[in-house]
């Protein structure tokens, strides 16, 4: 099953495995040691990807925590291409393959590999849409993205536990005000609930999952923006994205077809300047540029 955009490859779960795999192949100078976690999860796709799989399979877990991992690298090996083997990608690629377990809950409170994962993942998503992506180095953010014509810092933190993210948000701010450029905070979420609260238990149809995204988005303006706008106070951020994703079992689609299980990523933009502000415009133009540059994951 293909869950990405027409401009990228159709290709199955296993596919994409592979291709992270011939990656590593033919970038062996950056140094990914063969039972590191990327070459892992790769390994856990490729035996189990030709087989069905339900919850109560005992691998399951796992099996849906690396077609996840390895469908995110898969987009960031693809989009960045040999970019990925120099800097400011190198660094983050290397922390993500040789940190962390298969199973995130077995590597304790640091998970250093997906963190990098998701600074990774957000920064191919700008480079897909056409901005320039740099690094300024440690205590700053994680990139500098760059228009034509403007210049935007971007922090991306994952979340581990709903009291983590306004330590974060904490963190993000002062990076991005230390930066002294007016910048965009993205947080995943997607950890805070652990596996099980990832997982649907039936096939529902898209409807239903675009009802279930706008519910948990309300919910992170009602409960979760306040705190985080108040952590922000005067400093220059403009724009707090959110990213979280669910699994969605196998089932019937609205045609009649069987469909297989699935990854659907959410994400959501939330505007912290007032419409009226000289910098609206500026936050509006960057989610305009990254949303076109997400893939559909």
């Amino acid at each position: 099953m293909s869950i990405f955009p027409h401009d990228l490859p159709l290709l199955t779960q296993e596919e994409m495995a592979r291709e992270v795999v011939n990656w590593l192949d033919e970038h062996p100078g950056i140094g990914v040691h063969p039972t590191s976690r990327i070459p892992m999860i790769c390994k856990t796709v490729l035996k189990c990807a030709g087989r069905e799989s339900t919850p109560d399979d005992p691998e399951y877990t796992e099996l849906v925590q690396s077609f996840k991992d390895v469908q995110e690298l898969w987009f960031v090996t693809r989009v960045l291409g040999s970019a990925l083997a120099n800097p400011p990608f190198l660094e983050p690629f290397v922390r993500a393959a040789a940190n962390d377990s298969v199973l995130p809950e077995r590597s304790g409170s640091q998970t250093k590999g997906r963190d990098a994962q998701f600074e990774l993942f957000v920064g191919a998503v700008g480079f897909r849409a056409g901005l320039r992506v740099e690094n300024l180095g440690e205590g700053q953010p994680d990139w500098l993205m760059r228009s034509a014509t403007r210049t935007w810092s971007v922090e991306a933190k994952r979340a581990k536990s709903a009291e983590a993210v306004n330590r974060l948000a904490h963190k993000a701010v002062e990076q991005i005000d230390r930066s002294k450029i007016g910048g965009v905070m993205v947080i995943d979420v997607s950890a805070i609930e652990g596996a099980d609260g990832r997982r649907l238990l039936d096939h529902v149809p898209d409807q239903e999952l675009n009802h279930l995204r706008k519910e948990k988005g309300e919910r992170i303006r009602q409960f979760g923006l306040p705190q985080i706008c108040k952590l922000i106070g005067n400093t220059p951020v403009g724009l707090f994205v959110a990213h979280d994703y669910v699994v969605r079992p196998a089932g019937i689609g609205p045609d009649g077809a069987q469909t297989p299980w699935g990854l659907i990523g959410m994400w959501w933009a939330y505007l912290l300047e007032p419409d009226s502000s000289p910098y609206y415009s500026r936050y509006l133009e960057f989610w305009e540029l990254f949303e076109a540059g997400l893939p559909a994951l």
